[in-house]
């Protein structure tokens, strides 16, 4: 506070006159001329102060303006107090009073700064701001306050000017510098960005780790990776044993599915501190991307109830038990945590799926229900009761199901090429499957939705649409026997019986085919050809 701390800025003399007499054993309280009536109250207000009790020195303060209504040096140690109370509106009266009485107080403007700061209001303490570069105008701190201010009100040509006028006198101002490039990332502008930051590391400053930790950021944002890892690679031959770069390595090489990379860099965080369930669960993950089952589960395992990630662990375990032939133990050993997923909707999915493939279709049902009790509008949950109610064959209630889906989420791609294809399937509602597949394919261009269009299409007679969409299926899903037979009925309606022929017996040779049903088909276009 102004009046605890002396005057910052430019005071008038007069107003100084308060400070040396504040203590002044000739002082004599009962003189009754203003001034000294002002005096009082100040000294009051002082020492109210420097005891902590910030509403007295408020009340004095107050009195003491009163006395001396003209004292600029009162308003602005007023304004101060306002503002450590939190009393904005009262805090920025006070200093535009004292800015019209002097439109050059440099405290004045910068006070008026910080008030219009913390409401927000950008625009008015650029103002001031601008005024206070004026008053200074060689005022380095000053110029960089304004540049900021520029980037905070979203003026960044503003700020990136301003920057370039500090830099131009001062050019190795690292935190100009610094300030530059994070600007130059804010308004696309990758190349200079990097050169700034270049500029930073030439100087070889104190900050240059923080530097390459923004050129880290700056490279992983443009997807350069293997420049990130290489700065990160500097910052670690210098401190081998940095946590925070470590760490940041191992998770860059995760991403890139570098898994022996991964796990060095791991395995060195938990030699470093081997309670850090979070190194050790990312361990973990990259000894199952590696396909290291055992080393994978052993680290997992280590995990502590207590640990954030316990419950992550947990899953990853009950998958590794899976992909290991082991689906019994991560369906015991899930259902016996199922406390622990109460947040997390997708163990349920999960447990689902797991039921699933050991043939227990309706306990899967039942936990796809349980965990629709508790998120009834989770598109997986909702999903997996769709795939699930059709492979039971209840056809109906999987469309049902699909249709309640399609309430939560009108763009769900799956739910909507399901329906799409079930309709074709039964020859009925083609009219909406046609719409429904068109959309789904608009949101997501894959052949197995060009699939179901190819068959809508051709249940409604447009063969030769249906060809030129399932033509485009089949050159991505060469070795699916659905589609290729798909493909076989739209030649077979459109005459070209050899190409139909050749296509069925292509087919049966792909996976999963209907071999019955593509027999049949055969035997019928062999006598028509005969």
């Amino acid at each position: 506070m102004l009046f605890l701390i002396g005057c910052q800025g430019k005071i008038k003399p007069a107003e100084n006159a308060y400070l040396p007499l504040v203590y002044d054993d000739l002082y004599d309280s009962r003189r009754a001329d203003p001034f000294s009536s002002a005096l009082y109250h100040f000294s009051v207000a002082h020492l109210a102060g420097m005891d902590g009790d910030i509403d007295a020195a408020v009340g004095a303060l107050e009195a003491a303006l009163k006395a001396d209504p003209d004292s600029v040096f009162l308003k602005l140690n007023l304004a101060e107090l306002y503002l450590h109370l939190g009393q904005n509106r009262k805090a920025l009266r006070a200093v535009e009073d004292a800015l019209i009485r002097d439109p050059d107080l440099l405290q004045g403007h910068l006070m008026a700064v910080e008030i219009y700061s913390r409401e927000q209001d950008m625009q008015a303490a650029i103002r001031h701001m601008e005024s206070a570069a004026a008053i200074e105008p060689d005022n380095e701190r000053i110029r960089m306050k304004l540049a900021l201010l520029y980037g905070d009100a979203g003026e960044m040509g503003q700020s990136i000017a301003q920057l370039k006028e500090v830099l131009e006198d001062s050019p190795e101002n690292s935190f100009a510098l610094l300030s530059l490039a994070r600007a130059y990332r804010q308004t696309d502008l990758p190349v200079l960005a990097e050169q700034t930051y270049q500029s930073l590391l030439a100087l070889n400053t104190e900050s240059s780790l923080a530097v390459r930790n923004e050129l880290v950021s700056f490279y992983i944002d443009a997807e350069r990776f293997d420049e990130a890892l290489r700065q990160l690679q500097i910052i670690l031959d210098r401190y081998p044993d940095d946590s925070t770069t470590l760490r940041k390595s191992g998770l860059l090489y995760l991403e890139l599915k570098d898994w022996g990379a991964a796990i060095n860099c791991f395995d060195r965080l938990v030699a470093l501190d081997p309670a850090d369930s979070q190194a050790i669960y990312y361990r973990g993950i990259a000894e199952e991307g590696a396909e290291h089952w055992q080393d994978a589960l052993e680290s997992f395992r280590l995990i502590t109830p207590d640990s954030s990630v316990y419950a992550d662990a947990l899953i990853h375990q009950g998958y590794i038990l899976h992909n290991t032939g082991s689906t019994a133990e991560a369906i015991t050993l899930l259902e016996q945590n199922r406390d622990l997923f109460v947040e997390r909707p997708g163990i349920f999915d999960y447990l689902s799926f797991l039921y699933n493939d050991q043939g227990r279709s309706q306990e899967a049902l039942s936990i796809v229900d349980d965990g629709l009790g508790l998120f009834p509008d989770d598109n997986d949950l909702l999903f997996r009761k769709v795939v699930l109610l059709d492979k039971m064959g209840e056809k109906g209630e999987a469309d049902n199901a699909a249709r309640t889906l399609l309430q939560v989420n009108p763009e769900h791609v799956n739910a909507l090429n399901y329906l799409a294809y079930s309709y074709a399937v039964r020859n009925v509602k083609l009219d909406q499957a046609l719409e429904m597949a068109h959309k789904a394919l608009a949101i997501r261009d894959e052949a197995y939705i060009r699939d179901t269009l190819g068959w809508v299409l051709y249940r409604l007679g447009k063969y030769d649409e249906a060809l030129a969409e399932l033509q485009r299926a089949v050159k991505e899903l060469i070795d699916d026997s659905v589609v290729l037979q798909h493909l076989g009925d739209v030649l077979t309606a459109l005459g070209r019986k050899q190409e139909a022929l050749a296509t069925f017996e292509k087919a049966m040779s792909a996976q999963e085919p209907d071999t019955e049903t593509l027999l049949q088909k055969i035997d019928a276009l062999k006598s028509d050809t005969e």
